[in-house]
């Protein structure tokens, strides 16, 4: 994680290292687990917290392709972000490399979907994109994340990925 000063607020930058385990042949296990960790220092003002992975059920998938929506699929990833109580923030992220399969050969490529709410209910949740747009956290200081999108494994072998993602956290 990166923090530093801008002109008008404080941004903190979060990369989250995703890993994927495909122990058997890719057609013969039924689900994949995305783990998302993530470094934050201890001096910052933001904690983020994995409360559970992304699962990637493989049957589900049409033509190579799984989607997973952050606003109403149980297999999303699950985040909780602390800072300061009642505080508005910019939540900001782009879209990154293929996981590499450490292995050798294969990709697993992730077009990530993110919502967010300002409480535990996914349901609730809103689509963040790249338009910029002002975001609360709650009277805890808590902000909840789903992290889901499009998973293509047309390319995909049996091993081990590992990627990252970053998100850009910025208080307002």
């Amino acid at each position: 994680m990166r923090e530093f000063e801008e002109g008008y607020g404080k941004w903190i930058i979060i990369t989250l290292v995703f890993f994927s385990s495909m122990i058997t042949t890719l057609h013969a296990q039924n689900v994949i687990s995305i783990t998302a960790s993530a470094m934050v220092t201890s001096n910052s003002e933001i904690e983020l917290v994995t409360i559970y992975n992304i699962l990637i059920d493989e049957t589900s998938a049409d033509n190579g392709i799984i989607h997973i929506s952050p606003v109403n699929d149980a297999l999303a990833g699950k985040l909780l972000v602390k800072g300061q109580p009642d505080a508005v923030i910019r939540i900001t992220f782009s879209q990154q490399p293929p996981l590499v399969n450490s292995n050798g050969k294969g990709t697993l490529v992730l077009h990530y979907e993110i919502s967010g709410y300002n409480e535990d209910n996914q349901r609730a949740s809103q689509l963040l994109d790249v338009l910029e747009r002002s975001l609360k956290f709650n009277k805890k200081g808590e902000y909840y994340l789903w992290v889901g999108g499009r998973v293509d494994i047309t390319n995909a072998r049996p091993g081990s990925y590992e990627g990252e993602f970053t998100l850009e956290i910025e208080y307002l």
